[in-house]
């Protein structure tokens, strides 16, 4: 201070005047800042909180492989304590027996049949028992792959390990048999771990580059087909066994995934009774969804054939609804957490036309979304009238004429006719004709129908139910329309106007929770 001078004052006093307007400038910047940032998108300010959490999950991922060979270094450790007593044992029954351990490397298999005899009078082995095959037995070899296999294979190998190579020996031959079988389960150890390796690669494939192009942030509009497959009696009554009812849905799931990568579908769980395939993008993906159908029907058929012959289980109960509308698709998480979304009504059409293929007796049912596909190459019948209201009441933007109801029809197949073949032209005509008169009578209840056109329509459904008494579809809409040969020519004209599934006494599950 002593030195501190009156112009070193002013110089500093100077400095300060020259650095002040620049701080109001700043101080300004910065409140201005603060007054915008609500108004600033949060994809612009939400890039350095992803990186964040991209390094965050680095981190964690890290520990996790740390931890993860901290466990298994004392299972390695307790293996490599084992062979060396092993070692020793073998030397002393050497040195006592007076046989050469060249000559036993050659003869070790014989050893091995020749002395099972006298290990089982050591520690007898109870007889395996006779067992009922179980349903895991129809499961996918390619299963074995997962993960939680692979860790119950490490934790059997190493057991198997540790308890023979501690259990106590009396013959050398018995010691060196020891040795042989822990090298066994070290190289089935080795062989878990290439194979969880194998595994660990391969995840995340199994989506198509199309759903992995468009799943980003936020949601998108799309034309979306949409497939249900509901399972009635997917339960604990129908299969009491836990391990049953695990393998039956694994054997159903492996059977709709592989269906649905075939036609390029996406499938996701909606409960362990209702499956979903949606197709969002490509080419002919109406005509691809209605193919899709009619392979999951045949799938199912031959899983309910392998449970009733092979492993005695009731046959799974199942219905398939497909419905088409514009739905909003995409991700309504995070980059880091991604929670897929589908926001329209073709799901809930689709989950209801599902459930109402236990009450017609079919096994996959459409709406009119669909006419167009349907009328190029399959072969359908109509079933009966619904309204066009979803369990949610949202409201189709695909719709905008005043017609408040629809026809529901059952899809019975594709129709092709083969070069070559007039063996199969004749039978797919016959196929195609089988509901001529059946389609063109229900067609009739479109219009304004009085009672002579009630009664020729409900001749025609008589003679349909007499021939095919197991036709629940003809039963129930001949039992519906006989009753209004009771009403007078004004009430017909009405009735048949309303005349749809929701004046009838089948429930429409109007509540989503009767999928749970």
């Amino acid at each position: 201070m002593k030195s501190l001078r009156f112009d070193a004052i002013q110089k500093l006093s100077s400095i300060l005047y020259e650095f002040i307007p620049l701080y109001v400038a700043f101080n300004e910047l910065n409140n201005l800042m603060k007054d915008i940032r609500p108004f600033i998108p949060e994809s612009i300010t939400r890039q350095s909180d992803e990186e964040v959490l991209d390094l965050d999950e680095e981190e964690r991922r890290n520990k996790q492989m740390i931890e993860m060979r901290k466990k298994l270094m004392p299972i390695a450790k307790k293996i490599a304590a084992q062979q060396k007593p092993i070692t020793k044992v073998i030397t002393v029954q050497k040195s006592k027996s007076r046989v050469d351990l060249n000559t036993l490397k050659p003869n070790i298999n014989e050893q091995k049949t020749n002395e099972q005899k006298p290990v089982e009078s050591i520690t007898p082995q109870q007889k395996p028992q006779q067992q009922t095959p179980m349903a895991s037995s129809l499961l996918d070899p390619n299963l074995e792959e997962r993960p939680n296999s692979a860790v119950d294979k490490l934790r059997n190998a190493v057991s198997k390990a540790v308890a023979k190579a501690t259990k106590p020996r009396i013959e050398g031959s018995l010691s060196l048999q020891i040795n042989v079988n822990l090298h066994d389960n070290m190289s089935e150890v080795s062989s878990v771990f290439n194979s969880s390796r194998e595994f660990g690669s391969n995840l995340g494939s199994g989506f198509s580059p199309e759903f992995k192009k468009n799943f980003g942030l936020g949601l998108t509009s799309h034309i979306t087909t949409i497939i249900i497959i509901q399972f009635r009696n997917f339960d604990g009554k129908s299969y009491p066994n836990t391990a049953d009812l695990l393998s039956v849905f694994t054997l159903l799931f492996q059977k709709v995934q592989s269906v649905s990568r075939q036609f390029r579908g996406r499938t996701a769980i909606i409960t362990p009774k209702v499956l979903m395939i949606s197709f969002e993008v490509g080419k002919n993906a109406e005509r691809n969804a209605l193919l899709c159908a009619l392979q999951l029907e045949k799938q199912m058929q031959s899983v309910n054939t392998q449970l009733t012959e092979q492993v005695n289980l009731p046959p799974v109960e199942f219905g398939i609804g497909v419905s088409r509308s514009e739905c909003l698709v995409g991700n309504i998480g995070t980059a880091a957490v991604r929670y897929s979304a589908l926001i329209g009504a073709c799901s809930s059409n689709a989950l209801r036309l599902a459930a109402l293929c236990a009450y017609f007796g079919t096994s996959i049912l459409t709406d009119e979304s669909l006419t167009l596909a349907l009328n190029i190459g399959f072969i359908t019948r109509a079933v009966h009238f619904m309204h066009k209201k979803s369990i949610l009441d949202e409201k189709l933007c695909l719709d905008d004429d005043d017609v408040n109801k629809q026809t529901i029809f059952q899809l019975l197949g594709e129709r092709k006719i083969l070069d070559d073949e007039w063996f199969y032209e004749i039978q797919q005509q016959e196929q195609n004709n089988l509901y001529k008169e059946f389609d063109q009578a229900f067609e009739l209840l479109r219009g304004d129908v009085n009672m002579t056109l009630l009664k020729e329509i409900c001749g025609v459904f008589e003679a349909y139910s007499s021939k095919h008494p197991t036709d629940k579809v003809v039963s129930l809409l001949y039992a519906q329309l006989s009753k209004y040969l009771q009403y007078d020519a004004e009430e017909v004209v009405e009735a048949i106007r309303a005349f749809s599934l929701e004046k009838t006494d089948i429930p429409l599950h109007t509540d989503p929770s009767f999928i749970l």
